[in-house]
């Protein structure tokens, strides 16, 4: 597993990254995120914490803002959707501010971290009572198909 436990300076186990992501699913758990969520945030955050190894980055107490930033940069140099990369640096967010709240990362290393941009995608929804409007995300156009008198 990435992030190793070390000790610190006074021979006692130091923070590390598995921790941190137990800590995490478990608050994910307790905030009755359905199975699914709670996966998808594991295979984020482990993505994240495989990577952390491969910088040097050996416990979440290493870890700046600019840390973040480089992780989204890869993601999207691995050619990663704007949505996935996104997604990607918030649950890096989440995870860090519960990082910070709980100890195992001593700034709020968020607070000068940006979240990435995603293109708006216009979507020509169904012509209804003689007007054509456009949606800009899925799930308006998906709320305008489910009305009655949408598309079905």
């Amino acid at each position: 597993m990435a992030w190793s436990a070390p000790l610190d300076n006074r021979g006692q186990k130091a923070h590390h990254a598995g921790d941190l992501r137990e800590e995490f699913l478990a608050h994910c758990e307790a905030r009755n995120l359905s199975g699914k969520t709670v996966e998808w945030y594991d295979d984020r955050t482990r993505r994240f914490a495989d990577w952390c190894a491969t910088q040097g980055i050996d416990s979440p107490t290493d870890l700046r803002w600019p840390d973040l930033e480089q992780f989204v940069l890869h993601c999207r140099r691995q050619g990663s959707a704007p949505n996935t990369v996104h997604g990607q640096a918030q649950v890096l967010k989440t995870l860090c501010r519960l990082g910070h709240r709980l100890g195992y990362i001593p700034e709020d290393i968020t607070s000068g971290f940006e979240m990435p941009r995603v293109p708006r995608t216009i979507i020509p929804t169904a012509q209804r009572e003689g007007h054509v409007g456009v949606a800009a995300n899925r799930s308006v156009l998906r709320a305008v198909m489910r009305r009655p008198g949408g598309v079905t």
